[in-house]
């Protein structure tokens, strides 16, 4: 079994911030990472014979992506993640992880950070976080 390489680790951009038919690259990226969490309620009772018991109650799936910022002509994904930023709304993408393009979609809240250093180009950072359901991307064969 072959590793996953990095490269193949993707956060694609729709078309559209809501109900998007198809996906781009996101410009620029060098490196991403994926913090899927679950949150656990203490169900532990005096029937559980001494044992800590928990349930799951909430999960989350925040995404950070990192990368270099392209000129205005090639950028065009970028600037949709910079729009719902700015206009503190949601865009809806999705997060492959492997080659074959298995990963998740959701409506995504985004925050961008940006820097520059005079030795170097303009970094971008975006962090990505579920607004609503996060959906199961399975590809066809």
């Amino acid at each position: 079994m072959a590793d996953v390489r990095g490269l193949d680790f993707l956060v694609k951009v729709g078309d559209t911030a809501t109900s998007p038919t198809t996906w781009a690259i996101l410009e620029g990226q060098t490196s991403g990472t994926l913090d899927g969490t679950v949150d656990f309620a203490d169900t532990t009772a005096k029937d559980t014979g001494s044992w800590s018991t928990s349930a799951a109650t909430t999960h989350s799936a925040n995404v950070s992506v990192a990368g270099n910022l392209r000129s205005d002509d090639a950028r065009t994904n970028f600037d949709k993640l910079w729009s719902a930023w700015i206009g503190r709304s949601t865009h809806h993408c999705q997060v492959i992880y492997d080659e074959a393009g298995n990963g998740f979609s959701a409506d995504f809240y985004v925050q961008v950070s940006l820097t520059g250093d005079v030795r170097d180009v303009v970094k971008y950072t975006i962090e990505l976080r579920p607004a609503g359901t996060v959906t199961a991307v399975v590809p066809t064969p």
